[in-house]
């Protein structure tokens, strides 16, 4: 059993007990000891199994965590965990991923409804039962309706401060490889999508096949699907969210930036401007003919032309075009723009690129 699912045991044990209301310490210690194995860099199963060494030993293991790893590597679960799936349904860790629903409301539900299904979760909301229950009220119904709803077409999908925590994480980390001159987050994300299927990272600097090579080695990165000199894919976190991060060349920055933020019906309308204007598209490398495509370029697709022009290309009037300094349109919510602003650009400090804390969309060319 790998650390990925190891963490994940223990992570789901902990919010069934927060559910059940249990001692907040206890709690975070379980959540302590999830993180800290997910960023091993080793196996915690061949730790276990290494007479030589003690699990007490890694930062965030005690001794009761200890013994439910043990049990785990031994037959795959653990008695703490069993006794809380007894008391909830494995449904209850399932309404967590509910926008509006917390561990006290599920338990409240619970104590109440019996509450084992979204469905029956639905129903109470729609026959107006919750408004019933302390604390609770109509627009309380409204939001876990919505709630189930994005969760239903999100299946698959992660939502968006899930997706911008992560890149914030990896664009620290790549940000500090040497030669690294700029990281920034693309695709969904940028754009503010209320759900992400995968994180698109730019990175760009002569560390930039480094910056790749430290990503695919990330302690919370796992699966490698992929690891060429221009990009590596592979999965962050015990949710499984696909990464892409791409290595491309300085001058084709603000290209490929457009490119890989843009939505396909965004970019397919943008190419289309760019034949009636006499611009060849630029490709997914940032070229454009036989020369690079520089940012301007890129920029002029985006001009105002007269209005006849306008009706025969959707892209001059979908609210979800990307501004030429790679910022989303109206679609780009200002929370959004608020959550992953943290994670813009990395910006350059004698040639090596920063951490910053807040970087946002405006500031993409240094």
């Amino acid at each position: 059993m790998d650390n990925v699912e190891i963490a994940r045991l223990l992570k789901e044990t902990a919010d069934l007990m927060e559910i059940s209301g249990e001692d907040a310490f206890r709690i975070r210690s379980y959540r302590n000891a999830a993180s800290a194995i997910e960023g091993l860099g080793e196996s915690i199963e061949a730790i276990t199994r290494d007479p030589q060494r003690q699990l007490t030993a890694l930062p965030g293991i005690g001794k009761g965590i200890a013994g439910a790893i043990e049990e785990i590597v031994a037959r795959g679960s653990f008695a703490r965990r069993d006794e809380m799936l007894e008391r909830y349904p494995p449904t209850a860790l399932e309404m967590l991923r509910i926008q509006g629903l917390g561990p006290k409301s599920i338990r409240l539900l619970w104590e109440h409804f019996r509450v084992s299904t979204l469905e029956e979760l639905e129903r109470l909301c729609r026959e107006q039962k919750i408004r019933e229950l302390p604390r609770m009220g109509a627009k309380l119904e409204e939001k876990i309706l919505r709630g189930i709803q994005l969760y239903r077409q999100s299946a698959g999908r992660f939502l968006l401060n899930f997706a911008a925590h992560a890149a914030e994480e990896l664009c620290a980390a790549l940000a500090a490889v040497e030669g690294v001159h700029r990281v920034t987050p693309a695709g969904s994300l940028r754009r503010g999508k209320e759900t992400v299927g995968d994180l698109d990272l730019l990175v760009t600097g002569e560390g930039a096949e480094a910056a790749l090579a430290a990503f695919v080695n990330h302690p919370r990165v796992h699966d490698v699907l992929g690891h060429g000199p221009n990009k590596a894919s592979a999965r962050y976190g015990m949710e499984g969210l696909q990464v892409d991060v791409r290595a491309v060349p300085e001058a084709s920055f603000g290209a490929a930036l457009q490119y890989f933020t843009g939505s396909k019906e965004h970019n397919v309308h943008l190419r289309q401007r760019a034949q009636r204007m006499g611009l060849l598209g630029c490709d997914q490398n940032g070229r454009h003919g036989a020369g690079r495509c520089h940012d301007y370029r890129v920029s002029v697709l985006y001009l105002p032309v007269r209005r006849s022009a306008c009706a025969r290309s959707r892209a001059d009037s979908d609210n979800r075009r990307i501004d030429p300094d790679g910022r989303a349109g109206s679609a780009c919510r200002r929370s959004a723009l608020d959550v992953a602003g943290a994670v813009g650009t990395a910006g350059t400090d004698g040639g090596r690129a920063t951490g910053n804390q807040h970087l946002g969309f405006s500031n993409l060319h240094g």
